[in-house]
């Protein structure tokens, strides 16, 4: 068993979670947000910073889930309450394992491009 422990901290605590979230503008109006890493309930507000972030100025958002590991709940949340009828947000390049879960949560309508 593999020991987990923060820099000088409990061996049972949770690590940081590692997470990045990088813009780009593919075309006028478009924002692309890449993400890796874990999205959770540590990590979903700085998503939901950079969505808006990536607002003003154009009207699609996409949020590049390929390189995330994890998604949970939070995650999930965090994109239902940054939908806007101002712009469109969707997601692209979304592993399997993620996929799945907005199926099954009846989002993939919504969000999956």
């Amino acid at each position: 068993m593999t020991e987990r422990r923060l820099a000088g901290g409990d061996p049972l605590a949770e690590p940081e979670t590692e997470f990045t979230v990088s813009s780009a503008e593919p075309a006028p109006g478009c924002a692309r947000l890449h993400c890796t890493g874990e999205i959770d309930e540590a990590t979903a507000p700085r998503l939901g910073a950079a969505i808006r972030a990536a607002r003003p100025g154009h009207q699609l958002i996409e949020v590049d889930l390929h390189d995330v590991t994890f998604l949970d709940s939070s995650a999930m949340n965090t994109l239902v309450r940054h939908r806007s009828d101002d712009y469109r947000l969707v997601l692209v390049r979304v592993p399997a394992h993620i996929r799945r879960l907005f199926e099954i949560t009846g989002l993939a309508d919504i969000f999956l491009a």
